[in-house]
């Protein structure tokens, strides 16, 4: 129960790390191409002589380019936390794998002491039925022909 908890937790995990990462990444990559582009016509203003809008338009460059490396922090630490997702799904497997190997050596050996009190049991029913039938065909109590290899 613990194993599905902590598999399912995981995986819930891993999924929103890997979206809001997918996302915020986007979001950075749009930042930066329209910080880019405020960029260019900053520099448009700025050769124009248009002071005021230079200054508008170089603040907002800069806060689009702030934003997206806040972003660009933020998807590093949704991919770790990912990461650590994924390690947590695999120690979960792996404790599982380990829990049900030591049940099947368990029950493997459980049913080879079975096989053999089986066949130790066979076996004595086995000699006794054998005795019997020997001193059946010593004494000539036995009605069935003599073997031709003259063992009986």
């Amino acid at each position: 129960m613990r194993s599905a908890f902590e598999f399912t937790s995981n995986a819930a995990k891993l999924f929103f790390n890997t979206f809001t990462g997918a996302v915020k990444g986007f979001a950075a990559g749009i930042l930066n191409v329209l910080a880019t582009i405020t960029y260019g016509w900053q520099k448009i203003f700025e050769v124009t002589g248009l002071e005021t809008l230079e200054k508008k338009f170089a603040e907002t460059a800069n806060l689009m380019r702030d934003q997206a490396a806040a972003f660009t922090k933020e998807v590093v630490e949704d991919a770790k936390d990912a990461k650590d997702a994924l390690v947590g799904m695999y120690e979960s497997f792996a404790a599982e794998h380990k829990k049900s190997q030591v049940k099947i050596r368990k029950e493997s050996k459980v049913t080879w002491d079975m096989v053999r009190e089986e066949q130790n049991r066979y076996k004595v029913e086995t000699e006794n039925a054998a005795d019997t039938m020997v001193a059946a065909f010593k004494d000539g109590n036995c009605s069935a022909p003599p073997h031709k290899s003259g063992i009986f």
